[in-house]
């Protein structure tokens, strides 16, 4: 699919721009081999393409964004010469299962930096990045630090995050802090991925079943955006035993902060608490049993026996223990699902709506084909049947 948006006004400065022509010649030339293999690429004919690179000819929106995603630049670059954004204030979580590079985490940002910037030239502008709490002179500690930027962000928030699904918590947080954030699929080996640059913040999480895991990277990630200490683009490992960072130490503090607050789960907490107690506050809290039973040990509520006796209960075996096992598939189904953003997708369709935009970075959005996304936009209009003479009672017998 195609992530860049078509639009009108784009139009006047694709024709007879030298500067253009130049720079779709220096992608065509890198991409090689041929000029007629590029055409046919670009679904153009070799006297098309020859035409558009002479200035007899303009090349389409749909030619620049193949041309620009080929080439994996931006629209805005070809036409203005400007460079996409740089890579900074980017962060990417690792699931030590696979070899995702900082190549992987810039690739799925891209996909969704096009489409912001398509709205933005628009004039769609998405609501400012609110300001994050100074944590400069705060506690010495990453770990206190995470604590207390996760007070702060829950009392933005306005409600727990536990009363929420996965997506109803994004969907908040939009709302609360001003960040895009989607769910969609990421390449293999990486969880989550998080990107703060001056004009927009943008949160991506990977589609899987493992809902609580989503959960938790979700919360993660957004400590980076808070905290802004994500420098440069950072592929983190979350396994256990992995030497981390001070950023994720804190990225890691604030999630369980935000996702289980101190003085609640303290409440709920009792003395002689087993694996399978844990298991049951695991599934109140939506987090896995063994992040409930880190946090308990983290706040001193359990021993290091018991956490390690509770890392062998699942979710699906708290959820079975709760009564919940028809709500903890539900989670998961909707984990495999994904979302777009909330913001952006309301942007774009009524950019779709008003004529300025065309229906491919809404599909991209939303995952779907753009013709499929069109049936359901503008679907055919029924044929009007004529009643029969039954039904109209004109019935004539010898």
């Amino acid at each position: 699919m195609i992530h860049i948006a078509i639009v009108a006004t784009w139009q006047y400065r694709m024709g007879m721009n030298p500067a253009l022509i130049e720079r779709v010649r220096e992608v065509i030339g890198r991409a090689g081999p041929t000029q007629a293999a590029q055409a046919e690429r670009l679904g153009m004919s070799p006297d098309k393409l020859s035409k558009s690179l002479s200035g007899v000819r303009r090349f389409t929106s749909l030619e620049l964004a193949l041309l620009a995603e080929a080439a994996g630049t931006t629209v805005d670059w070809l036409i203005s010469g400007r460079e996409p954004r740089a890579a900074i204030n980017v962060a990417a979580r690792r699931n030590g299962e696979g070899a995702s590079t900082q190549s992987d985490a810039r690739a799925i940002l891209a996909r969704y930096e096009n489409i912001i910037d398509a709205l933005m030239r628009l004039g769609y502008a998405l609501p400012k990045p609110r300001t994050s709490p100074s944590i400069a002179d705060g506690a010495a500690r990453a770990v206190d630090q995470g604590e207390q930027l996760a007070q702060v962000a829950l009392e933005a928030l306005g409600v727990f995050p536990s009363a929420c699904t996965n997506e109803k918590l994004a969907n908040l947080c939009e709302e609360a802090y001003g960040v895009q954030i989607a769910s969609t699929e990421l390449p293999d080996g990486l969880d989550g991925v998080a990107w703060a640059p001056k004009d927009f913040r943008l949160i991506v999480v990977a589609k899987t079943a493992k809902w609580t895991r989503q959960r938790f990277t979700l919360a993660h990630e957004l400590g980076h955006v808070l905290a802004g200490d994500a420098q440069d683009i950072v592929v983190e490992n979350l396994s256990p035993g992995i030497q981390q960072s001070l950023s994720e130490v804190r990225a890691n503090a604030f999630a369980a902060a935000f996702l289980m607050p101190c003085d609640a789960v303290a409440k709920d907490a009792h003395g002689g608490m087993d694996a399978s107690e844990i298991g049951r506050l695991s599934w109140k809290y939506r987090v896995s049993p063994s992040a409930m039973a880190t946090r308990l040990k983290a706040l001193k509520l359990i021993d290091a026996e018991t956490r390690k006796e509770a890392l062998g209960v699942t979710t699906r075996e708290a959820a079975h223990t709760a009564g919940q096992l028809a709500e903890h598939l539900q989670y998961a189904k909707a984990g495999e699902q994904g979302w777009a953003p909330k913001v952006m997708s309301i942007l774009a369709t009524r950019a779709y709506l008003q004529g300025d935009l065309s229906v491919r970075p809404l599909a991209s959005l939303w995952e779907v084909d753009p013709e499929t996304l069109l049936d359901v936009l503008e679907p055919a209009k029924e044929p009007v049947l004529e009643p029969t003479a039954a039904e109209t009672g004109l019935v004539f017998t010898p």
